[in-house]
């Protein structure tokens, strides 16, 4: 179901949003993927204990709130038509003329395997995914982490986590604002990716050590801004990438973003346990920095500027 639902919420958010705003717009958009995890994390962080800590329950409550969600958002979603969703809209000075021009677009249709066929885009999809391998790694083991290595209660870790979530969103906010005014998509996430690995060298190292609660509070808050600060923008870099080949053609780029995801972070997943069991968690940790620099790299190959903002962006609408 997620595999369905994510390729095409992403499309949505390209359509809804032109370039000036795009990163914004996905910013927005992690308040479903990113905003669960914390209010995951926030509810159980609450609601464990009544429940003397049994994990169930977080099922059951969780499911509850998916289902009632999904209702809503089935009877309430909308669309854009063919002939507008089939152009490139760099702000919101073109909008109308591009709802003008809809009716005598023709070309609403592209080969999907001009995405296919671009090294390019595979380059920035497994970049990305190697860089979010920590963040994989706290979606499904971070409060597991907390409690095994830090000795911290199942709620308190729980609790701490969230931290990590609500700091990810205020970050990809500020970045996307950020990134949007200057569109230098490329500059920002590599930012991110240093912030990161010099993070990660800290953090493999803080193992052992005890941490007051207080104090991991903050350095969860900073893992989540530095990966928010190397995700958001990539998500714009990712979407303009896409439009660039074909601009009918976002949802078959973001669906093999997901392949390569559920793929990667799949295998990444079933490695995890028989790394630690094998080596400890710093060994994880070691795999998780090894993808942020991979992904440095291949950010290179993705087409945008640096240094220098695009002409179009420098006279596009303040709006």
């Amino acid at each position: 179901i997620l595999g369905l639902v994510l390729p095409a919420t992403t499309g949505l958010v390209r359509d809804f949003t032109p370039r000036v705003g795009r990163a914004l717009g996905f910013g927005l958009w992690t308040f479903g993927p990113v905003g669960a995890n914390f209010l995951a994390a926030g509810v159980a962080g609450a609601t464990l204990p009544l429940f003397h800590d049994a994990w169930q329950s977080q099922f059951v409550i969780m499911g509850s709130v998916c289902f009632i969600s999904s209702i809503a958002v089935a009877f309430l979603i909308r669309d854009l038509s063919p002939g507008l969703r089939a152009q490139i809209v760099h702000n919101h000075a073109e909008a109308q003329t591009a709802a003008l021009r809809a009716r005598d677009v023709k070309e609403t249709v592209a080969d999907p395997r001009l995405v296919y066929r671009s090294g390019r885009i595979w380059a920035l999809a497994v970049g990305i995914v190697l860089f979010l391998l920590v963040y994989y790694f706290t979606t499904a083991f971070g409060p597991l982490y907390l409690s095994t290595v830090f000795k911290y209660p199942a709620a308190e870790a729980a609790s701490i986590a969230s931290y990590f979530w609500l700091a990810n969103l205020g970050s990809l906010i500020v970045v996307g604002l950020v990134s949007d005014w200057l569109q230098l998509r490329k500059l920002f996430s590599f930012i991110g990716v240093i912030g990161v690995i010099i993070f990660m060298f800290f953090w493999i190292r803080l193992i052992g050590h005890p941490v007051p609660p207080s104090t991991m509070i903050l350095y969860t808050s900073l893992q989540g801004v530095l990966l928010g600060v190397g995700f958001g923008p990539w998500m714009a870099l990712y979407s303009e990438n896409l439009e660039d080949i074909h601009p009918a053609l976002q949802g078959t780029g973001w669906a093999l973003w997901s392949f390569v995801q559920y793929v990667l972070a799949g295998f990444a997943g079933a490695m995890t346990f028989l790394v630690v069991t094998a080596a400890g968690w710093a060994a994880w940790l070691d795999v998780c920095w090894g993808g942020a620099v991979v992904y440095g790299v291949l950010l290179f190959l993705g087409r945008g500027p640096w240094f220098h903002r695009p002409v179009s962006a420098s006279q596009a609408s303040p709006r």
